[in-house]
């Protein structure tokens, strides 16, 4: 004698967790087991011999929270989907994210147009950066080279003369290129700055004018454009939530350190070779060869300072866009494109139950 078929107000309760369920459920919505093997100990409901979930199309209603597998409706509190099982865990923190951007875009409209693309900024400023890398570090190399010539060291090679007319000239193109690519550093970290409200991180520890002021500052300027750029760096984290401040827990790069520290100790060091360079005529002279010495340490410092720069511009602007495509395909989801990679994008197309050939067991793609 047949069983009559279960109604969606039958009780039924998960054999794993206790949980409820109902007869549309082919997984746990709290604890995610499967509803398989159910001709002799079925998994859901109360002693039923043999129960077949009903297999139901119940898409989610645009706007409202979704399993990103199945595109069913999903409940608060709800970790697993009940129609396919998967964890509901990234897809509350999607959902709470397009939640929160769309509040913020009825708030005060669309702020895209307040995003400008730092390509505009960080390529004049990486193309700066690479030549000063050469210059700094021929300039370093032609200082220790004449203090190891000075020192006896070296005895073939170009004359000194030629070595100091190319030093010079070097030294001082090196020196007109540090100008431009300070205003052209100060530009880009405006501009990178002033992105991060755009993009939707909140709660930003400096006020944007601290950007340009950070860097003319007196005192300040030791400190306050490594704080800005670090921040830069962690606000624009592609995965950083919207409008929250866990983006300052984001640690930093190494290069940051290496540019800041680089920067400083070798100006220290070129400070200290022009004070102690002495009068010409003096080229075998202990200030001299000390004058040399600081020269070379600095300009290689520099040029490692650049070359740290240059990489921490290029990552930025990077996560910036990544950042930036990411808030747009939250705040406009019908424009994402699915992943052809991800196993899960299709699955609401196929026959996911199945009765098996003895007709005893529901089975399909869990």
């Amino acid at each position: 004698m047949g069983m009559s078929p279960l109604t969606p107000d039958t009780d039924l309760t998960c054999k794993a967790c206790s949980a409820a369920v109902t007869n549309t459920d082919r997984f746990c919505p709290a604890c995610g087991t499967p509803n398989a093997n159910c001709k002799f100990h079925p998994k859901f409901g109360p002693g039923i011999m043999v129960f077949e979930p009903r297999v139901v199309s119940d898409l989610a209603p645009p706007g409202s929270p979704s399993c990103p597998r199945c595109h069913r409706l999903i409940a608060r509190r709800q970790e697993f989907c009940n129609g396919c099982g998967m964890d509901l865990e990234a897809a509350w923190a999607r959902f709470e994210q397009v939640t929160v951007l769309n509040a913020w875009r009825q708030q005060q409209g669309p702020n895209s147009r307040d995003f400008k693309d730092l390509r505009w900024f960080s390529v004049p400023l990486q193309v700066v950066l690479v030549v000063g890398i050469v210059l700094a570090s021929v300039v370093g190399v032609v200082n220790l080279w004449l203090y190891a010539r000075g020192a006896g060291m070296l005895s073939e090679g170009p004359a000194n003369t030629d070595m100091w007319r190319a030093l010079d000239i070097t030294t001082t193109v090196a020196i007109g290129l540090f100008v431009v690519g300070g205003v052209l550093t100060v530009g880009w970290t405006m501009r990178a700055y002033r992105n991060l409200p755009a993009l939707a991180v909140g709660d930003l520890r400096f006020a944007v004018s601290w950007a340009l002021l950070g860097w003319i500052t007196p005192v300040f300027n030791f400190i306050r454009p490594k704080q800005i750029i670090d921040d830069i760096w962690r606000g624009s984290h592609p995965q950083a939530p919207p409008f929250s401040s866990s983006w300052r827990l984001s640690p930093i790069p190494v290069w940051s350190a290496l540019w800041w520290t680089g920067a400083w100790l070798g100006g220290a060091l070129a400070l200290a070779s022009h004070l102690t360079n002495p009068v010409a005529g003096l080229a075998n002279s202990w200030d001299r060869q000390s004058s040399l010495l600081l020269a070379g340490a600095a300009g290689l410092l520099l040029a490692g300072s650049a070359m740290s720069l240059q990489l921490l511009v290029g990552r930025i602007g990077e996560r910036q866009e990544m950042r930036a495509a990411m808030v747009f395909s939250l705040d406009h989801p019908d424009q994402v494109d699915d992943d052809a990679s991800d196993p899960t994008i299709g699955l609401e197309d196929t026959k996911l139950l199945r009765r098996t050939a003895d007709m005893g067991a529901v089975s399909g793609k869990y």
